[in-house]
């Protein structure tokens, strides 16, 4: 009875198994500068085996020789599997020792680049153990979390296909991949685009640009200008000898029209600096802000509003990718600090001239220990705190964050057509109480146009997270949020960007946000 027991405990423990929870999507790049792309590299059929472990940990410093045969026993990332380490805690500096010392070989995501992030992405209440050994199946989803103690045949027998290979510099097509400089652009302004195609290298390009001069390339990273207002696909086909991959990212460049009432995107700012003139900062709390632990910049630790931050110019550089801009390099950023953040950020007097629209985007810089808030305001008199009017709902508003992705930066628009004819000034109040790092925001515009309800109710891309979930799940836009039982019986439903779920008993669940169905696992 007893060992029957223990095995009941162990189901209720993990009541649908791990064979049909997703993996949680992250853009990082290893200790080399090479860029993962979790879901472009499982889009192209590969198994992806991720090591969790820390570098003083024991346990995984023995584990390395496994985690070794199974990167070279399959190409060293050329072929069928795809072997990527995921520190936790260290730099790329721990991550080197930790390779000369046990004799690592495969490539590492350091905990500073990255590792810390997809760690709390998929493990919001942190990871169980290290180390935590994952395979993730072409659809996704993990084949196991629980492989540690398992040796490297065992391993491999639970990749169908698999034949393994050795580490002779490839034989097979590229999985095509790249990245834009700059995302959001004026009119006439260019765009420089970089290949991050992943596995054996390419050897020829060939690029298509909706909307640009030219509209075609066969250079490696080629410089693209567009011309026009819109949004605009772009898809590489990057090829070797032994085939070809294509990646194609849609509405990928914003290019703004020459007519917009104003555009912020921090660029021409220096480095750090606490001085946004002509926009204006006003710093309530008059605290000191918190510092980072691996990282130095400029005005660290000072007392501030908001700062304008750049995270390839720290010491060292900040790669990860949850502290990337939304374009370009810079972004606007407020601060934690031991007391909840009363940090303004106002602009200078806009004219409204006909229906104009106000979008900027956001993002918290992480969800744990919560998420930034946030509110938006309107004066139409003078650039006073005491003269700006809340538009922005409720008491404040969460800024997203599904941390590891490069892309999680969300849209927010607000119409700004009751103020035509008139100049108005535009306030972002940072409320955050013991939120994360840095509340971030970015590419601020009055656009002429109106709002599209439509547009807003049907956002292209649901995320939700984190998921598995324990007590509030998000999305990444207010919208009417429904969630449904397996059996269809509708269980709750509100109009928000979030929804408490902690009331639920364990199991898997549906949400439905607009007309996007999704499931989620409630732990």
């Amino acid at each position: 009875m007893q060992i029957i027991f223990s095995i009941v405990i162990i189901y209720i423990l993990y009541p649908i198994g791990i064979y049909s929870q997703t993996f949680s999507n992250f853009e990082a790049r290893d200790t080399d500068g090479k860029l993962y792309d979790l879901y472009t590299i499982l889009d192209a059929g590969r198994y992806v085996i991720l090591d969790l472990y820390d570098h003083d940990c024991p346990a995984c410093q023995s584990n390395v020789p496994v985690i070794n045969s199974l990167y070279s026993d399959n190409g060293c990332n050329d072929y069928e599997v795809v072997v990527i380490g995921i520190n936790w805690s260290g730099n790329s500096g721990d991550v080197a020792n930790f390779e000369s010392s046990y004799g690592a070989v495969y490539p590492s995501i350091s905990g500073t680049g990255g590792g810390n992030s997809i760690c709390d992405s998929q493990f919001p209440g942190g990871v169980y153990t290290f180390p935590t050994i994952i395979l993730i199946a072409p659809d996704h989803t993990v084949v196991s979390d629980d492989l540690h103690g398992q040796s490297a045949s065992q391993i491999q027998a639970l990749i169908p296909g698999a034949i393994g290979h050795n580490c002779d510099g490839g034989a097979s097509a590229p999985i095509a991949n790249f990245l834009g400089d700059i995302l959001t652009i004026n009119e006439g302004e260019s765009v420089t685009f970089t290949d991050e195609s992943f596995g054996c290298d390419p050897t020829n390009w060939s690029w298509t640009f909706e909307g640009g001069t030219p509209s075609s390339s066969t250079s490696q990273n080629p410089v693209i200008t567009y011309n026009t207002t819109g949004l605009y696909d772009v898809t590489l086909e990057a090829g070797n000898t032994w085939g070809t991959g294509t990646k194609t990212k849609t509405q990928y460049i914003k290019v703004l029209s020459s007519d917009i009432a104003y555009f912020q995107d921090f660029e021409s700012y220096d480095n750090f600096t606490l001085d946004l003139s002509p926009w204006i900062t006003y710093d309530i709390d008059n605290d000191n802000t918190y510092g980072q632990v691996n990282y130095n910049f400029d005005n660290e630790n000072s007392k501030m509003a908001f700062i304008v931050f750049n995270p390839s110019a720290t010491t060292p550089p900040m790669t990860a990718a949850y502290y990337q801009a939304y374009s370009g390099s810079k972004y606007g950023a407020s601060i934690k600090q031991s007391d909840p953040n009363d940090d303004w950020l106002i602009s200078p007097r806009i004219s409204i001239n006909g229906d104009m629209i106000l979008e900027f985007y956001v993002r918290s810089s992480s969800y744990v220990p919560s998420l930034s808030r946030y509110t938006v305001n309107i004066s139409t008199t003078d650039s006073l705190v005491s003269s700006f009017i809340k538009i922005s709902s409720g008491e404040y508003l969460e800024a997203p964050c599904i941390s590891g992705q490069l892309d999680e930066w969300t849209q927010m628009e607000y119409d700004l057509s009751q103020y035509n004819g008139q100049e108005i000034f535009i306030g972002f109040h940072c409320v955050s109480n013991n939120g994360p790092y840095m509340f971030m925001i970015d590419d601020i515009a009055v656009i002429p146009g109106t709002i599209n309800v439509d547009k807003i109710k049907e956002p292209v891309k649901l995320i939700i997270y984190p998921n598995p979930v324990d007590d509030i799940l998000h999305i990444n836009s207010f919208q009417e949020i429904e969630v449904f039982s397996l059996m269809g019986q509708l269980l709750k439903k509100e109009y928000n960007n979030k929804i408490v779920v902690k009331d639920l008993s364990p199991g898997i669940y549906l949400i439905k946000a607009g007309s996007t169905v999704k499931k989620f696992i409630k732990r």
